[in-house]
């Protein structure tokens, strides 16, 4: 593949493979013989790299000759609704200093030690989400009873999660559609840097193309 990149005017890259053959093909693509620069533009699946010890002797796939960028949408970034974050709706820095200082309190504490954690591989992030959603769901649906709900009525109650009701998620806000399905959620764009090993957070993107209203308001 790498000779015919090198011989088309292509600049840019879409791979949409698995993390194994993503890291084949960066180390390939960096010892082509042309001198250009690609960008090359994944998924989620991308942060795997960063624990992937057969990677770690080949960052230097991406400062070869004229380098190369690796930029992929994140499952989830501190630095979207970090202190540093413009962002005004869609996410909330409340929720996610809450995330990091639980994650700062449990690394040292014995015997509920879980480790150092690192949030910049998003995965910390959306598992406490996820918990997150499943009690906020728990919680809607046991209001005034003193049974606990049924799974099939927890499910039923994610329906009801937008407006007043979404999850102030770390990752952002989390408004499920009448499906069920998020709707508009945030996601982290973001970069992998060679000289830290680690994803660095360009930017935030929507599906909808643009930030959700205050109330997170949903289309019919």
């Amino acid at each position: 593949m790498v000779p015919d990149i090198c011989a088309s005017a292509a600049k840019t890259v879409y791979f949409a493979g698995r993390p194994v053959q993503l890291r084949q093909f960066l180390v390939e693509l960096g010892n082509r013989t042309c001198n250009k620069h690609y960008t090359v533009i994944s998924g989620s699946h991308a942060s795997t790299l960063t624990v992937d010890e057969k990677f770690d002797d080949h960052w230097d796939s991406l400062t070869k000759g004229a380098g190369i960028t690796l930029r992929y949408a994140a499952l989830a970034h501190p630095g979207a609704w970090g202190e540093s974050s413009t962002a005004t709706t869609g996410g909330s820095k409340a929720a996610l200093k809450e995330l990091s200082d639980l994650v700062q309190k449990f690394a040292t504490k014995e015997p509920d030690s879980i480790g150092p954690a690192d949030l910049s591989d998003g995965r910390v992030i959306i598992t406490y989400d996820a918990v997150s959603t499943a009690v906020a769901g728990i919680r809607n649906d046991a209001v005034g009873s003193v049974k606990m709900p049924s799974l099939s009525e927890v499910a039923d109650s994610w329906l009801r999660l937008h407006g007043n009701n979404r999850v102030e998620g770390a990752s952002g806000w989390i408004c499920l559609d009448q499906y069920g399905n998020p709707y508009d959620k945030t996601v982290s764009m973001v970069h992998l840097d060679p000289a830290t090993k680690t994803a660095v957070f360009d930017g935030i993107a929507w599906p909808a193309g643009r930030a959700p209203d205050a109330n997170c308001s949903i289309p019919s």
